[in-house]
């Protein structure tokens, strides 16, 4: 497997923090769901600071953060009476996806 190059890794890291941040963002504004459904998610980071971002490179970034216990997985289905239908599989942020997107937007003096 070759090496990244320093531009590829930044890309990658850039897109974990975007995705972080709109994890961040589902879990503020929607609470009682517990996370955001890979399609939703793919479609607010293309519309936004991801356009060019493939759901196979999407799939890579939430796999790595699932990983690295910065991201969790719910399989369980719910309700969802503002969209009218019933939500299956989503993404939602950890306590220590948390601190690490605080930490990454500290060091670049940014707030979310």
């Amino acid at each position: 497997m070759p090496v990244p190059t320093a531009e590829e890794a930044a890309s990658f890291r850039h897109d974990m923090v975007e995705v972080l941040k709109q994890l961040n963002r589902t879990e503020e504004e929607e609470p009682e769901i517990g996370g955001i459904e890979f399609t939703e998610l793919l479609a607010h980071l293309r519309r936004g600071p991801c356009p060019r971002l493939s759901s196979s490179e999407l799939d890579l970034r939430l796999a790595t953060l699932m990983a690295n216990r910065m991201a969790v997985v719910e399989d369980r289905p719910i309700p969802s009476w503002g969209r009218g239908r019933i939500l299956g599989r989503r993404y939602g942020l950890t306590a220590e996806g948390k601190t690490y997107l605080l930490s990454q937007l500290q060091r670049v003096g940014r707030i979310l």
